[in-house]
């Protein structure tokens, strides 16, 4: 019976794993671009002040949108990523500096500091030449 219903539906399946495995990849990717420009002082340094008020108020509601619709992407990728091959903790924190909601700098902190997380982003920082981020205290 599955037998049947593969080789009746073989195209929309290899449709789907394709593009399963291409937002994958996409999204592995975009992780590793992500966190090897992230600065090296993140989540050591007091947080980054509000943008310019020289900047026009449809340009800074124009960044915050933008800003948060690709984090929530990445979120979505992330929670995928849990269940599919990539790194879906990473991705998840990486969503994390660029959503805005109140206590996201505490949250992000707070992650980092998890042994597994910050050495699994160091790594891959080392990966690439780039220094590990730095450790923030309690």
């Amino acid at each position: 019976m599955m037998w049947e219903w593969i080789s009746e539906n073989r195209y929309w399946l290899l449709g789907s794993v394709t593009i399963g495995l291409g937002l994958s990849l996409a999204g592995l990717a975009a992780v590793q671009w992500l966190l090897v420009r992230i600065p090296r002082d993140y989540f050591t340094r007091a947080a980054p002040p509000p943008s310019p008020a020289t900047a026009s108020p449809a340009s800074r509601w124009g960044w915050w949108f933008v800003r948060n619709v690709l984090g929530l992407l990445l979120l979505v990728a992330g929670i995928a990523m849990l269940i599919l091959p990539g790194p879906g903790i990473i991705a998840m924190l990486l969503s994390l500096t660029l959503l805005d909601f109140p206590g996201r700098r505490t949250l992000e902190r707070y992650l980092f500091r998890q042994r597994l997380v910050h050495r699994s982003m160091n790594s891959l920082r080392k990966k690439y030449g780039v220094e590990p981020l730095e450790i923030p205290s309690e």
